[in-house]
């Protein structure tokens, strides 16, 4: 998921471990529910990579990457860039789940599942 993030800095990407939701309200707000955690990923203040200069299989730098893990109970506000508003209330699960929110030009990308 962080190598999606570096390359798609502008997306927030969310990773859930089994027996793990989140439920969305609010068009950005989340809440932690089960038993495992939440990766949030957040590429918005990335200040360097060299993600595009490396070949396959190759380690990459990314600085200033922010990383938050969040268990049962946990809340956490998608920071307000321009974002997909959901209209009602959504419980999503999955192994792994990526959010993709919409970047600067205003159009949407999701990440690869």
């Amino acid at each position: 998921m962080t190598q999606a993030i570096c390359t798609n800095p502008e997306c927030i990407g969310m990773g859930l471990e089994e027996d793990t939701a989140i439920l969305v309200t609010q068009g950005g707000h989340v809440e932690v529910v089960g038993s495992g955690l939440v990766t949030v990923v957040d590429g918005m203040g990335i200040t360097q990579t060299n993600i595009y200069d490396i070949g396959n299989g190759e380690p990459f730098t990314a600085k200033s990457l922010k990383v938050h893990l969040l268990r049962d109970k946990d809340e956490y506000d998608v920071p307000s860039y321009k974002r997909f508003q959901l209209q009602e209330p959504v419980i999503l699960f999955r192994a792994c789940l990526n959010f993709g929110f919409a970047g600067e030009n205003g159009k949407s990308k999701v990440l690869p599942k």
